[in-house]
């Protein structure tokens, strides 16, 4: 008897469901279509009305191209892969070695300078992120009495990179440059397309080329007080 009054009394708590009618059916469709045609609902999505309209592929990009505003004079970092093109300017240069920077020289100027000065053969270069700049590869040690390893090595860096990836990590007990090639398969470099003058005086202008006995170098060189 307790069994039965127990099977009662969850039979009396269950919902009464049932399916709807073909009428009920009907109605509810109407309304569905009502509301996908009633223009005020496209008022109120706006431009998110039609999603069709505004999806994108994966591989799809807003079209835009990079002015290059400015470019750095260095040597490749430890932890880039470069690439070179063939074209160079073999110049003079000041090397602040403190600051890490380089100084054009104009031709006038080179007399008053007594220390600092390097020659450099200037490269357009760039890293697999396809950042540009201009590496300052050392010129050719020339007759002097001994090879300078921190040279041979560095310009063996910048031939591998004419034609592959490459990295330069410096290596101080051995004294020169461990020079590597890229294991993965990187894209094709994407140059500056900038022509090669143009990157230079990007590069250097300004405070950046010594033109003026007065150019704050010159002055610290020679003791002057600001």
């Amino acid at each position: 008897m307790a069994k039965e009054n127990l099977e009662r009394t969850t039979n009396e708590h269950e919902p009464d469901i049932t399916k709807p009618t073909a009428d009920e059916i009907a109605v509810v469709a109407a309304n569905k279509d009502a509301v996908e045609t009633d223009p005020r609902v496209d008022h109120a999505l706006g431009i998110f009305s039609d999603l069709t309209a505004l999806e994108v592929s994966s591989t799809e990009v807003i079209a835009a191209k990079e002015v290059v505003t400015t470019i750095l004079v260095r040597r490749p970092k430890k932890n880039e892969f470069v690439r070179v093109q063939e074209t160079t300017f073999t110049t003079f240069l000041y090397q602040d070695v403190d600051e890490g920077a380089y100084y054009f020289i104009e031709p006038a100027m080179r007399p008053h300078f007594i220390t600092g000065t390097v020659i450099k053969v200037l490269v357009p270069a760039v890293n697999q992120l396809g950042l540009p700049f201009i590496w300052p590869v050392p010129a050719d040690d020339g007759q002097t009495s001994r090879n300078n390893s921190w040279n041979e090595s560095h310009r063996g860096a910048y031939q591998q990179a004419k034609t592959k990836w490459t990295k330069m990590v410096s290596d101080r007990m051995a004294r020169q440059y461990r020079v590597y090639e890229a294991g993965g398969n990187l894209p094709d470099p994407q140059f500056c397309n900038l022509p090669f003058n143009q990157q230079i005086a990007l590069a250097f202008r300004g405070i950046n080329t010594i033109s003026d006995p007065e150019h704050p170098i010159l002055r610290a060189m020679r003791g002057d007080i600001p």
